[in-house]
């Protein structure tokens, strides 16, 4: 799901996430792929029903959650543009 939605959102230095490089550490020290451990993740035979079940209700929180934040995203440049569009009219209080 992430590599389909992967977009250079910014068009600064990429900083990398503290997790990334904890899991690189983990792959080289056990000398597994990332490849092995989605296999491993989503076998249903290396969990009971009740972890299953589990896992995979935090996985769809996750994407759930990261759909509405990618959802939300506010474009600066957008909403530069749009307060510049307005129309600034001449505001008038009635005062007695």
């Amino acid at each position: 799901m992430l590599e389909d939605s992967k977009t250079n959102v910014n068009s600064g230095p990429k900083e990398e996430h503290p997790v990334v490089g904890l899991i690189d550490n983990i792959c080289s020290e056990h000398q597994i792929s990332m490849e092995q451990i989605n296999d491993f993740l989503n076998d249903t035979a290396n969990f009971s029903s009740a972890q299953w079940l589990e896992i995979q209700t935090f996985k769809k929180k996750l994407e759930d959650d990261l759909a509405c934040a990618i959802a939300n995203i506010i474009d600066p440049e957008e909403t530069k543009s749009k307060y510049k569009d307005l129309q600034k009219a001449q505001q008038w209080i009635f005062v007695r």
